[in-house]
């Protein structure tokens, strides 16, 4: 079943059903979304009923992921390989629309508007998560003993990584805000799965075999996911550019 977005006491909600789900689920996804997980044919009415039972956890957890994004969007930074650069704007001129300086990244925008700078931004983001993890993808994959066909990149929702069936990867570019240690943490994960198409404790324990600290880089993704789903609409007028 495809997922269902629905509303329920002024709560939005997604649904979506699991084969491997045994019991009932709820999460928030990286965009502020209340997601419930249910086993295949579980009724609507139940998955319903459990939302309004868990509202004061809902309740909880959006109203901290908030807070982790204002303190990052509410300033004039961003992140970039797990480090917080302030982000300068300057009228459009010769060179580069991004580069980093010391410890600032500096954009120059085509136009002088807020989406012209998101759009240098994001370009520049997807360019350099391509070149990182596409180089990544290649030397862990030799390490690991292990081989895949192709690497896409998409800006998932609910997802840092996937691996198919027939051997091809997919990563969020959205990724390359992350320090380098999680990034690869989530290239090793999915390499696994070429050889383990679950979670089970023999993929786990191929993940650790190459990277030990692979649940405090889980970790870090659980605490931090919410800022990398930023919109980097910074508006230049607050940086006086007009």
């Amino acid at each position: 079943m495809m997922p269902v977005q629905s509303q329920i006491d002024e709560t939005p909600y997604v649904w979506r059903t699991s084969a491997r789900s045994r019991s009932v689920s709820i999460s928030i996804s990286p965009k502020g979304e209340v997601v419930i997980t249910t086993p295949p044919k579980f009724p609507q009415a139940r998955a319903e009923q459990f939302l309004r039972n868990s509202q004061e956890w809902i309740d909880k957890h959006l109203a901290l992921q908030r807070r982790r994004v204002r303190a990052v969007v509410d300033t004039k930074s961003m992140l970039y390989c797990g480090m917080s650069y302030e982000v300068q704007i300057h009228p459009h001129g010769s060179g580069n629309a991004v580069a980093i300086r010391e410890q600032c990244i500096e954009v120059r925008p085509v136009e002088k508007t807020t989406v012209s700078v998101q759009r240098a931004l994001v370009r520049w983001l997807k360019s350099e998560a391509e070149q990182y993890i596409t180089l990544r993808a290649v030397e862990l994959a030799k390490t690991m003993n292990v081989a895949y066909r192709g690497v896409q990149f998409r800006d998932q929702k609910t997802r840092w990584g996937s691996c198919s069936s027939m051997k091809s990867l997919q990563f969020n570019w959205r990724l390359i805000q992350a320090p380098k240690e999680v990034i690869d943490y989530v290239i090793m994960h999915e390499l696994t799965h070429l050889k383990h198409m679950n979670h089970s404790s023999a993929f786990w324990a191929y993940v650790e075999r190459f990277d030990p600290a692979y649940t405090g880089h889980k970790k870090w993704l659980r605490l931090h996911g919410a800022v990398l789903h930023q919109d980097f609409a910074f508006d230049p007028a607050l940086f006086g550019v007009e």
